[in-house]
């Protein structure tokens, strides 16, 4: 069971070639397409759901046989360091493909109404499939708007994204995914739900902030920093703590509070063995952050022990070039993260 390390280092030329056109932009352009008309909107239930989706009409020679569809980490709803990520997977690929930000409950609740049983079963079992159901009519969607039910989809997620990805994927046509630092890998229930969220926000936060903001300084794009509320210097700022302290009041609400009991779940290999039974040409890889709290080693050696002999995964470690891990956050470097996708989806890491 080979397990790729990727590093800033390791980050090939089609990775380089799309950080160095997003660095092109000037001051504001990219605030200017973020605000502009990516949104789309359909209805699941009585509700309007609204969802980003980058494609042909903002850069030339996509292929739409194929959609990248990004579920979203916890706390980020559509913005700037979102858009820089899917234009950066979109950019990696030899042959670009639309890109479908899917809503986070975080940042869009009211589509996401459960009702009583729902949510019951997201608080006491970990069951993510009413959200995964929800994006799965997106996608649907999505098809429609490109006038094809042959359109497949590319799921990269990470943190939440990663949870949701995994039970997304045996809901939609996925020909690869990746699942990144997936929080519900391990168990953390101990029936003290107060106590569950510490241990989780815990092994979130490992380091405080100073991995995070190298992660996301050894990107090496101005826009990036700016997008995450950093300074020139990839120094904490007061736009960055603010951002801190907003994710903090948002987890205090409802369906945040029932997401956090849902990642306290170890249901994550049951999930990605359901979405592998009925995928059964799906590529897969599972990837965590060298110094991870979230995903440590062992469990991640567990996730290999249990899948033993699959020929649908491969494995993969992000790293630093400097011995000084970045946790968590590596998913938070657009290079490695990137350089990741497009190994992935190009069928680079099946051994």
């Amino acid at each position: 069971m080979t397990e790729h390390r990727i590093a800033p280092g390791d980050v090939g030329p089609e990775v380089m070639a799309a950080k160095d056109s997003l660095n092109d932009y000037r001051r504001g352009e990219l605030d200017e397409l973020l605000d502009s008309s990516l949104y789309s909107q359909t209805v699941f239930g009585d509700n309007p759901v609204q969802y980003a989706l980058l494609d042909s009409g903002y850069h030339g020679g996509v292929d739409t046989s194929k959609v990248i569809v990004m579920p979203h980490p916890y706390g980020n709803g559509w913005k700037k360091h979102m858009l820089l990520r899917a234009m950066m997977l979109h950019g990696s690929l030899d042959v670009p493909h639309p890109v479908l930000a899917l809503p986070s409950p975080t940042a869009f609740s009211s589509p996401f109404k459960l009702n009583q049983a729902q949510q019951q079963r997201l608080k006491e079992r970990g069951d993510m499939s009413p959200i995964a159901d929800i994006h799965a009519a997106i996608a649907e969607h999505v098809q429609k708007r490109y006038g094809s039910e042959e359109v497949s989809f590319l799921i990269d997620g990470y943190s939440q994204g990663a949870s949701v990805g995994a039970v997304l994927a045996g809901k939609i046509a996925t020909t690869h995914a990746l699942l990144t630092e997936a929080p519900n890998v391990s168990s953390r229930k101990s029936g003290n739900h107060r106590e569950e969220k510490k241990a989780l926000s815990a092994a979130f936060k490992k380091g405080g902030l100073g991995p995070l903001n190298r992660a996301v300084a050894a990107s090496d794009m101005p826009e990036l920093l700016n997008a995450q509320g950093l300074t020139t210097s990839g120094r904490t700022s007061a736009k960055q703590l603010l951002a801190i302290a907003a994710l903090g009041l948002g987890s205090l609400r409802r369906d945040n509070t029932l997401l956090t009991h849902a990642m306290a779940h170890a249901t994550f290999r049951n999930d990605l063995r359901e979405s592998l039974e009925s995928q059964p040409d799906m590529q897969v890889t599972i990837a965590r952050a060298i110094g991870s709290a979230l995903l440590t080693a062992e469990q991640f050696r567990n996730i290999q022990l249990t899948f033993d002999g699959s020929t649908q995964l491969s494995y993969a470690a992000l790293d630093s070039d400097d011995n000084k891990p970045y946790g968590h956050a590596a998913g938070d470097n657009l290079l490695i993260h990137s350089e990741l996708f497009r190994r992935t989806v190009t069928n680079q890491l099946v051994s």
